[in-house]
């Protein structure tokens, strides 16, 4: 508790990992001439710290309940003030081993992992060396790099991978996934819709939402229902809304 630097830069690596930006930056350059945004809320997060004795589990529960972190996001487009003045909710893509596990959730499938137990999620990979394709194509960090952000960046690997890859493609239309048992459980397509919509972005879609597939055929007596959902279901998997926590 009387290290003057210990709890400190704890406390602004956990605010940047839920907020996207730490209270001082760059993350590491902690030190008197390079001032934090709001010094006396970071004074308050390292008080709080060391009072709990470094019980992270507390203090990222008091992070992610403040008001701060609860207030709602918005567009970047619609954002009129920095983000360093905490207006709106955080808005940031989630970590290439989150996103895996997700896409892996809403389509019923399992990743399987070289010289791992089956079903083994990516969150839970000890060794960040473990052979993955499919994380790769995420950007996951890599261990000669300074890995000074968690968060998937995008890039035209991973673009292209999003459109032709199997991290999404093979498990959309894998036989025993969401999408296949779906199709084969109900003829009633809006019902469908619903469900995906459920899986992927944990809401039911907007009226504007319902309409705009409805004149993509939605309720057309000839539509390839496969093909259809197919694509629709790939669309909400590369939604922002689905790839970034909000």
């Amino acid at each position: 508790p009387t290290h003057p630097y210990a709890a400190r830069a704890f406390a602004n690596r956990f605010w940047a990992h839920f907020f996207g930006r730490g209270l001082v930056e760059p993350l590491d350059d902690i030190r008197t001439t390079n001032p934090a945004s709001h010094p006396e809320l970071l004074d308050r997060l390292t008080a709080e710290l060391i009072r709990k004795k470094y019980s992270l589990k507390h203090f990222m529960r008091d992070l992610v309940m403040s008001n701060a972190y609860r207030r709602l996001s918005a567009a970047a487009e619609e954002r009129k003030f920095p983000d360093s003045f905490y207006v709106y909710g955080p808005r940031k893509t989630l970590t290439p081993e989150v996103t895996l596990d997700l896409i892996s959730d809403a389509t019923g499938t399992v990743t399987s992992f070289p010289d791992t137990r089956w079903g083994t999620r990516a969150i839970s990979l000890l060794d960040p060396r473990t052979p993955s394709s499919s994380l790769d194509s995420l950007g996951r960090c890599s261990i000669p790099s300074s890995c000074s952000s968690e968060a998937a960046r995008p890039s035209l690997a991973m673009m292209l991978h999003w459109i032709n890859g199997d991290t999404l493609n093979e498990r959309i239309v894998d036989r025993n996934g969401t999408l296949v048992r779906v199709l084969e459980s109900s003829p009633n397509n809006p019902l469908i819709l619903k469900q995906l919509y459920l899986v992927t972005l944990n809401r039911f879609p907007t009226r504007s939402e319902v309409s705009f597939w409805l004149e993509q055929g939605l309720e057309d007596s000839s539509l390839d229902r496969k093909a259809f959902f197919e694509d629709l279901f790939w669309s909400l998997l590369t939604s922002n809304e689905f790839l970034e926590n909000q």
